[in-house]
């Protein structure tokens, strides 16, 4: 056996060291190597790692090897329940500087409340879900956000009162529907949160409802301001939120096909996502998002077989026809090469602005396709236009000519032919667009 001697700082020798190992017939002597040679190796590993952190992980950058290695900067969440009838305890949480960490799960409850999430000031906003990730940098406190609640089942709803409510409410209605029971229906119960008091700002949670395959009669509830709808549920009926001024979001599960006209009009939406389930929107006539001037997002699920958006515009899945486009639209989109068809209310309520040149590539516009363009000054239509549906021009205030781009014989109306001379566009405005047009209500086709 080799005399160098093993040092604190490690052994002298690699070579010696190797020596040691493979000539040394002593079991405990090679066990002493192979403990020693995995300790400098764990030491090495942690003076590395503590050498990165110290320089940024940069490896280019020199270690002072006088320095002492970094040490961890820890801070501490405390959490606050944020009123007086609340209950329970929650240990304060340490969390390294810079380094994401899920919080502790909220322990805290309170009778007829639920809980929210976490504020970073004792009457600020929700910042925080329960058990989100977050880092921090600094020692911050957390308040816990309350919402008041109330859970029901259908049987409950005649008897319910809210006239008491004052600000954010969650009303969660939950259990079997029976279509049989006419004393406790949805229009019952629009009418019951339509009586709340007139501060409040009322969630309707129906996602523990089953058995119920169409929604409506919330129409015109201004003490609306969120919705989330059953699963199962398959049709949102005509002007179902029609008029809920205040009601900015709604959840729509993936089990709606059909959601039909003035659905969502008039409503304070800023965002739609059509599920991958719907197959027919705009049912039977006018837009579902017509007038929700708030909206900016509108999109349709990929997955859905029917439908696709595009720059917050809707179109069938093939592109073959326009659907739907934002209020707040001023400018036509770019349509892809395959659209022909301008579908009924696709752009119904639009902020459209001046002049409205449409590609040839269009052969059919729709009823109602352009109504309610209150900006639109004038409008030339497509060369190949064979179709104009009924009210495409309705409540165009501004419109004053209609030019059918040399396009002006041959057409039909109720299988009688057209005789006004349509090389007029200012008086084509009055024909299509005044209340009094002879053919403001009325479809013309051009074989």
């Amino acid at each position: 056996m080799s005399n160098k001697k093993f040092t604190r700082g490690g052994i002298h020798q690699y070579s010696d060291f190797v020596n040691l190992f493979t000539h040394s017939s002593n079991a405990s002597s090679r066990r002493y190597v192979l403990t020693t040679a995995f300790v400098v190796l764990l030491s090495l590993t942690a003076m590395l790692a503590s050498c990165k952190q110290a320089t940024g992980g940069n490896e280019n950058n020199h270690i002072n090897e006088d320095s002492p290695a970094p040490m961890l900067i820890t801070y501490t969440v405390t959490f606050d329940k944020s009123a007086d009838d609340a209950t329970g305890t929650m240990a304060s949480q340490t969390f390294i500087a810079g380094v994401a960490q899920n919080l502790a799960e909220n322990a805290f409850t309170r009778t007829g409340y639920v809980f929210l999430g976490w504020a970073k000031s004792a009457d600020g906003e929700k910042k925080y879900d329960n058990k989100a990730s977050i880092t921090v940098s600094t020692n911050i406190t957390l308040y816990a956000k309350w919402i008041a609640s109330k859970e029901i089942t259908q049987t409950d709803i005649a008897e319910l009162d809210l006239s008491e409510v004052a600000g954010e409410y969650l009303l969660k209605i939950s259990g079997a529907w029976d279509n049989a029971d006419t004393a406790n229906t949805l229009h019952v119960l629009g009418e019951k949160i339509k009586a709340a008091g007139t501060s409040a700002q009322i969630t309707l949670d129906m996602d523990g409802l089953t058995g119920i395959a169409s929604i409506g009669d919330f129409s015109n509830n201004s003490t609306l301001y969120a919705v989330i709808l059953p699963s199962g549920t398959e049709t949102i009926t005509e002007i179902a939120f029609y008029g809920c001024e205040n009601l900015s979001t709604i959840t729509i599960p993936n089990s709606v096909k059909t959601i039909c006209s003035n659905a969502f009009a008039l409503t304070a939406i800023t965002s739609l996502v059509i599920p991958a389930s719907v197959e027919k929107v705009n049912d039977p006539a006018d837009s579902i998002i017509r007038g929700c001037t708030k909206l900016t997002s509108l999109t349709v699920d990929e997955a859905n077989s029917y439908y696709r958006s595009k720059d917050n515009c809707i179109y069938t899945k093939d592109n073959t026809t326009f659907v739907c486009a934002l209020p707040a639209l001023t400018k036509l989109p770019d349509f892809p090469a395959e659209t022909t068809t301008i579908g009924k209310a696709s752009f119904q309520n639009c902020s459209l602005q001046g002049e409205i040149v449409l590609p040839d590539s269009i052969t059919k516009m729709e009823n109602d396709s352009f109504s309610d363009n209150t900006e639109m000054t004038s409008i030339v239509l497509p060369a190949n236009l064979n179709y104009l549906g009924a009210y495409s021009f309705a409540s165009c205030s501004k419109l004053t000519k209609i030019d059918f781009n040399g396009n002006t014989s041959g057409w039909k109306c109720n299988g009688e032919e057209v005789t006004e001379d349509l090389s007029d566009a200012e008086n084509n405005a009055t024909l299509f667009a005044k209340w009094s047009g002879k053919y403001r209500q009325e479809s013309i086709t051009r074989e």
